[in-house]
């Protein structure tokens, strides 16, 4: 298995506010997006499909961590963009309160699948000639007994605010769960989480600005503690 061209990227630690706001107004902040920002330039489209199969241990630590509100806590998920993806990325996601940073791998699809879903022993013979950092995830996947639990799947719009330190707003729409553990949503029925609202997710690394707060006082809208993962597990009945 050879998973030496394995690229991986550590992303810097950030601020990430989470909003369930219903479509109609969904439209009207993002045309005061509009006005702020440009559409990320590194997608390709206007809105593009996410594709998100999570992993957890055997005792479930990562949904428990979350739903007793640990500070410090960690979840896994293979990720992937857009329709007949050829590569995608393992993600460790780190939480500190409100704060966030990852680590991700880049994987062809052979390769995931070979790593992940076979669980190939022989993993173990090749992680002294990886970097730091797929060591570190290489390991997690094999000290946790991580294994695929479900996907999670929505079509999102992002934008990039050129401020003084840029940041990112996105739009998450049409968010479903399925029990589907071999990351394929072509051939298999989905459960709406959120009918009639979108989340919208404003990803920072410094304070929010003026405008922005006017914006979220307009509308009237407020944080709020939305995971995706943990909803779907409980809406399939998997907890």
């Amino acid at each position: 298995m050879p998973l030496l061209s394995i690229k991986c990227l550590t992303i810097l630690e950030r601020y990430e506010l989470k909003y369930l706001v219903d479509l109609e107004t969904l439209v009207k902040i993002e045309k005061t997006v509009q006005i702020h920002g440009f559409a990320d330039p590194q997608a390709t489209q206007k809105k593009y499909n996410i594709i998100s199969t999570y992993f957890d241990s055997p005792d479930l630590k990562a949904y428990y961590q979350k739903k007793d509100g640990v500070r410090h806590r960690k979840k896994y998920r293979l990720r992937t963009y857009g329709k007949n993806p050829e590569y995608g990325f393992f993600e460790i996601k780190y939480r500190n309160g409100n704060k966030v940073s990852k680590l991700r791998i880049k994987l062809s699809k052979d390769k995931w699948e070979k790593l992940i879903f076979e669980n190939d022993d022989s993993i173990h013979n090749i992680i002294d000639k990886l970097s730091t950092d797929e060591q570190l995830i290489i390991n997690s996947i094999i000290a946790n007994q991580l294994e695929p639990t479900h996907i999670v799947s929505y079509w999102r719009k992002a934008y990039i605010i050129p401020q003084e330190t840029p940041f990112r707003i996105t739009f998450d729409l049409e968010t479903s769960g399925s029990p589907e553990k071999q990351h394929d949503l072509s051939q298999l029925s989905t459960l709406e989480l959120y009918p009639g609202y979108g989340i919208l997710e404003i990803k920072i690394h410094d304070q929010l600005p003026l405008w922005c707060y006017q914006m979220l006082k307009e509308f009237r809208i407020y944080t709020q503690s939305l995971s995706k993962y943990a909803l779907t597990m409980e809406r399939l009945g998997l907890v």
